[in-house]
């Protein structure tokens, strides 16, 4: 299929989901060896539950946990069932990673059933199939849908129940107020493909969907953050009496304490509650990060006070906010003039909620791109932010965001205008 026809297709099919904002239209996917790919999925696998040990060691109850992240039970408020928040906290989770030297290093982790991506791979992969319908399609990767419904299904078993799923979420956050294909589309995979009731639902027409006595769907995906639907005026609390009227709401609350950053930062300081082989994995796995605040660090085997570390170490440093999506407050120190860096520092030593992180070179891989403005195809070496997709602990694909002009940075679909695309393996 020539190029302009193949872009034509993938936006026509990408409509009303996360793709392309603006700029070059990606013509394939990102192509990895397969060994990096296995690699990756193993080592998310372990590192989420070194994250899931970390909580626990810093508080065995909801409220120490709260505590010890700095957070708020008004930003969490709806924890279930100590059994299932346990059973189910881990059960999605989506890391961002680069390459670099071909060693997956794990920049953030995001859990919960929020955690984006999941529409956009499958159906990107799904376009890809039909462009290399007339030749073997040179690559094999899991579909998020699939693996996601085999969740859904154990899910229901262990309630006794039939499955059946209500997905909650909003097109008022989807960037595509107008349409709600980009939740449609799972649920019409599921009933579809697998024979499985499913349904989206506002949350405003929650309740009623799910109907008095036994829930008409025993299963739902938390398609939300509660603080970005009180942003947006949205009311939360059709979600608790959800979970009081007895549906599995996943991921649950524990799932959002897990991709707090500050886990991060005491995983990767390597504390008591990790095994020696564990430690060996953050440090193979995890750049070197930490708590921002005042006092010594160890850094490259050296003990620093980590303001004067900030200070001299700019250009290799990374700075974030421990709770935060879509690349905001990210201050990449290289990136930036020295007064805002020092402005940057100053705030997150009096706040107390940030880390740093030390800056990871990424690889490049090679990508052709459709050029709608010019009207031709141009190759770009691209440093993708790679997220691999893990359902009940198992890969479930994996997507990339990625900028050819990389202006800033920080690989952001929302703020930088950076394309999504699929990751495969070869």
């Amino acid at each position: 299929m020539p190029d302009a026809d193949a872009a034509d297709l993938l936006l026509h099919e990408m409509r009303g989901v996360p793709f392309v904002r603006s700029g070059p239209v990606p013509l394939h996917p990102v192509a990895v060896p397969q060994t990096w790919l296995d690699e990756l999925h193993h080592a998310s696998r372990e590192l989420l539950t070194i994250l899931h040990t970390t909580l626990r060691a810093q508080a065995s109850t909801p409220e120490g946990q709260l505590a010890a992240l700095g957070q708020s039970e008004h930003s969490h408020p709806y924890f279930t069932d100590p059994r299932l928040e346990a059973e189910w906290a881990t059960c999605m989770a989506r890391p961002d990673v680069v390459f670099s030297g071909g060693t997956p290093r794990f920049l953030e982790f995001n859990v919960g059933g929020a955690v984006g991506g999941v529409v956009t791979t499958d159906q990107i992969l799904t376009v890809y199939d039909r462009l290399y319908r007339h030749g073997p399609v040179p690559y094999t990767t899991a579909r998020p849908f699939a693996v996601r419904a085999d969740l859904y299904e154990r899910a229901a078993r262990g309630l006794g129940r039939r499955p059946g799923v209500a997905i909650l979420g909003t097109v008022r956050e989807s960037g595509f107020p107008d349409n709600d294909r980009y939740f449609r589309l799972e649920a019409d995979y599921l009933r579809g493909r697998r024979g499985i009731p499913a349904e989206f639902f506002e949350p405003e027409d929650l309740l009623e969907g799910l109907g008095d006595g036994l829930p008409r769907f025993p299963v739902g995906l938390r398609h939300l953050m509660i603080d970005a639907w009180r942003e947006l005026g949205i009311d939360p609390a059709p979600l608790g009496e959800a979970q009081r009227r007895g549906c599995l709401m996943l991921a649950p609350q524990t799932a959002f304490l897990i991709s707090n950053k500050l886990l991060l930062a005491r995983a990767s300081a390597g504390g008591p509650w990790l095994s020696h082989r564990q430690r060996e994995l953050t440090d193979r796995y995890l750049p070197w990060t930490r708590i921002v605040r005042d006092g010594p660090v160890e850094y490259r085997g050296r003990r620093r006070d980590l303001p004067d570390l900030l200070r001299t170490h700019q250009r290799g440093l990374v700075l974030k906010p421990s709770v935060g999506n879509c690349g905001t407050g990210v201050a990449i120190g290289a990136r930036l003039p020295g007064a805002d860096w020092s402005a940057k520092c100053a705030r997150a030593l009096r706040e107390g909620t940030w880390v740093v992180q030390e800056y990871v070179e990424p690889d490049r891989f090679p990508c052709r791109f459709w050029d709608r403005s010019a009207a031709r195809s141009t190759e770009y070496r691209v440093a993708p932010v790679v997220s691999p997709l893990l359902f009940d602990g198992r890969p479930a694909g994996c997507f990339a965001r990625h900028d050819p002009f990389d202006h800033t940075g920080v690989i952001s679909t929302t703020f930088t205008g950076a394309s999504f695309n699929a990751v495969v393996g070869t």
